[in-house]
């Protein structure tokens, strides 16, 4: 006897192994190369890219300890197999928070996620995953230690995508909650029946109910490819969208060609129709979807030149206006009665807020259209926030309002960008900050953290109202609380400092308690 063969193979799981293993790696590594390549190598097409290598990896190991009969060769692999599986569970989770978020995580949340693979990494290269080897039937006896490590893991996982995904879901917008609830249910669907069989395959010694776990698999991945050719998680086209149906499509048919057992058939006919269905559907969805899109970019585009039109008629009538009144005030027509320099003086405040008013409807379109080009300069964060600091510190002061700053000395807070957008972009959040304070104070501050140049303004102002929250960042919006304090807002001012920072590779954000607990905005940006 062959001391390194099994003395027994079960040829009905073997089949459904192949079945059930084969076409998920072919499909899972076609996705992933896919959005790879389509996305041009985005951080969270990389991201997926590994989550599905790695499942690959987890099934291509599975595959061979359910088929092969070298019990060397499947002990090796079988010993590395829950290690494996912590991974792809982990790049999972890390997979929604980069979506949801629009970028990449700190550095202390990523070593947080490594973390949580250490144990399982000591175990399996110190030889401990598995305690021994049962050979007639080539199946090992894993590491109690590991197998409860592993489970916990999958556990905290799964609560840690509910609880993340409905936070995120309650602040986000219509088409970020589809997308938050589409790719969030797909990855608990097949997570959740994956640690289930897992445990009572642990807990019963029948590992052939994994098996059967795994047919559950191509209804997560229907979703995941919906969520990626209909709601944009990657920009993909129609033609991208058809080329995914019908490599699938193949696939699945690809198995009539080597299956035998007339049970094996029948799942791959069923399997079959519904995949062809689903192709079928997807392409004509991706072509509604894009035609509705275009109809709405060509709308846009009419709205956008419509503002840009009557802005500037209006821009050029108040200019005329604040100009008029300007020249009274200087003495241009001669001398001005005292009783009409107070009504001037209103008119020409007025006629510039009016101006500026219309700019900033101006600068949304323009951002919004995409027409916006940015210097690529080098600048100094600290030198552009100083003047800003020195005249609001004033505006502050007469409301009657404590203004605080905080800037390290030692730092330097240079980086590549548009001198101009910037200063407009901080100067508005400390602007907003003092409006919509009535009492208490300012705090500015400006450091470098993680490499990068970090400002946030902190007051204790009228706050954010939970219904509010979705809608902040966007154009035109105006919470309903604020308007109360500042009912000159045009509901552009966030939507502006949004699309500038982004512009610059950064990102904007907010935290506060809730209505009168006040509001600390921040912006990161990436220092040269």
């Amino acid at each position: 006897m062959d001391i390194n063969t099994c003395l027994t193979l079960n040829p009905p799981y073997v089949t459904i192994a192949y079945y059930s293993h084969l076409i998920p790696i072919l499909i899972s590594l076609f996705l992933g190369v896919f959005v790879l390549v389509k996305s041009k190598f985005s951080y969270l097409s990389k991201i997926f890219f590994f989550f599905n290598a790695s499942f690959c990896l987890w099934l291509l190991g599975d595959v061979v300890t359910w088929t092969q009969g070298n019990y060397n060769l499947i002990s090796f692999i079988w010993s590395m197999l829950d290690y494996i599986n912590i991974i792809f569970y982990l790049l999972g989770a890390y997979f929604i928070v980069v979506l949801v978020k629009g970028d990449d995580v700190k550095v202390w949340h990523k070593l947080a996620f490594i973390s949580l693979s250490l144990p399982a990494w000591w175990l399996t290269f110190s030889n401990q995953s598995i305690s021994s080897f049962y050979q007639p039937v080539c199946e090992a006896l894993n590491n109690n230690i590991l197998t409860s490590y592993k489970l916990n893991v999958e556990v905290f996982v799964v609560i840690f995508i509910v609880a993340f995904s409905i936070i995120q879901f309650k602040r986000s917008v219509d088409q970020k909650r589809k997308q938050i609830l589409i790719v969030s249910l797909a990855l608990l669907l097949f997570f959740i029946v994956f640690s289930a069989t897992e445990y009572i395959s642990s807990q019963t010694g029948i590992y052939e109910i994994n098996l059967f776990s795994l047919f559950i698999l191509p209804v997560f991945l229907f979703m995941i490819i919906y969520s990626i050719t209909n709601l944009s998680v990657f920009k993909t086209t129609l033609v991208g969208t058809q080329l995914i149906a019908f490599v699938m499509i193949i696939l699945v048919g690809s198995q009539f060609f080597f299956l035998e057992n007339t049970t094996n058939q029948v799942l791959t006919v069923i399997t079959f129709i519904l995949s062809l269905s689903f192709g079928v559907l997807l392409v004509m969805d991706a072509k509604r979807e894009i035609a509705l899109r275009e109809s709405l970019e060509i709308a846009n585009e009419q709205q956008t030149t419509l503002i840009h039109f009557i802005s500037h008629q209006i821009k050029g009538f108040l200019a005329k206006s604040r100009n008029l009144f300007s020249l009274f005030l200087e003495g241009d027509y001669g001398p001005l009665p005292e009783y009409l320099r107070q009504p001037s003086q209103d008119g020409l405040d007025s006629g510039t807020k009016g101006v500026e008013t219309v700019m900033e409807i101006l600068n949304a379109a323009n951002l919004k259209k995409g027409t916006v080009t940015y210097k690529s300069e080098k600048i100094d964060v600290r030198k552009i926030l100083e003047p800003i600091i020195n005249d609001q510190k004033k505006i502050a002061e007469a409301k009657g309002l404590k203004f605080e700053t905080h800037i390290t000395d030692s730092e330097s807070f240079e980086m590549i960008g548009d001198s101009a957008y910037i200063t407009h972009a901080l100067k508005n959040l400390v602007d907003n900050s003092i409006k919509y304070t009535l009492k208490g104070g300012i705090d500015v501050n400006l450091v470098k953290k993680y490499g990068k140049i970090l400002f946030s303004v902190k007051d204790t102002g009228v706050g954010i109202d939970p219904e509010d929250v979705p809608q902040l960042f966007t154009e035109g919006v105006r919470g309903k609380d604020s308007i109360k304090v500042n009912v000159d807002s045009t509901g552009y001012g966030l939507y502006i400092v949004k699309k500038i920072v982004e512009g610059h590779k950064g990102r904007v954000w907010f935290e506060s308690e809730g209505v009168g607990k006040g509001t600390t905005f921040f912006i990161e940006l990436p220092s040269a």
